[in-house]
């Protein structure tokens, strides 16, 4: 039997599979508007030099393509669009808020036929 909560939630060591992939979605989806913000803030802008860094040593060999798991608000993959001219991104969320931002920031920068996002569980990928 679990202990009472203290807060909204119970600590993470007495929740389900089920109960932590929820809180993390709900937790993800209430940060949303803020969260680009949040993550230059918290991070002390060292996720902008991460991207950088991670995009100039991306190869793409023959396929030109990138799926970008967790994309977020699409930050990588927008940065790595504009880094390599020939790249088709397909990126991941499972949280519905996320990817309608990161759809937004596509569609402003014109990305749209380069940059698709879907809503999925990384966990449960399907290969079609």
């Amino acid at each position: 039997m679990k202990e009472e909560a203290t807060g909204k939630y119970f600590p993470v060591r007495q929740m389900t599979d089920t109960e932590r992939i929820r809180a993390v979605k709900e937790i993800f989806s209430t940060v949303t508007g803020k969260y680009d913000f949040l993550n230059h803030l918290l991070s002390l802008r060292r996720d902008i030099a991460w991207r950088r860094f991670t995009v100039r040593r991306m190869r793409f060999f023959k396929t030109h393509r990138f799926l970008d798991v967790a994309t977020g608000t699409a930050d990588l993959a927008i940065k790595a669009t504009q880094q390599h001219l020939f790249v088709k991104v397909t990126g991941l969320d499972f949280v519905e808020a996320m990817i309608t931002v990161g759809t937004r920031k596509i569609t402003n920068r014109g990305l749209s036929d380069r940059v698709r996002l879907l809503r999925g569980d990384a966990l449960a990928l399907s290969v079609s």
